[in-house]
């Protein structure tokens, strides 16, 4: 038998577009979009947000006006959760150990 008598009897499978759609099965929403965490740099606050675009998230944190970190400092990956530990290469977010003003909120 040569290969090309190996798909004899069945139908062809036709690419997306002959079908007349490029859409993934389970519909637009099946997807989950991808969340790029923020965290702020001062260890002694707990100021942490999600966001599935990093242009609007903020450059300062909120509450007590530190920087607020959005990749690890080891392996330069966006943050994908608020853990204190990279969920690429395991390694510690680096927070800085500064003392939180009294007029702010940790």
């Amino acid at each position: 038998m040569r290969a090309s008598d190996s798909h004899k009897g069945r139908e062809p499978l036709d690419p997306p577009e002959a079908a007349g759609s490029t859409e993934l099965p389970g519909g637009p929403n099946h997807a989950r979009k991808l969340e790029a965490f923020v965290v702020c740099s001062n260890a002694r606050c707990s100021y942490h947000e999600g966001f599935a675009d990093l242009r609007e998230s903020p450059m300062q944190c909120p509450r007590c006006g530190h920087r607020l970190i959005r990749e690890c400092g080891t392996c330069q990956m966006l943050l994908r959760s608020p853990s204190p530990t990279c969920s690429n290469c395991g390694r510690p977010i680096a927070l800085r150990r500064e003392p939180v003003s009294d007029d702010s909120v940790t």
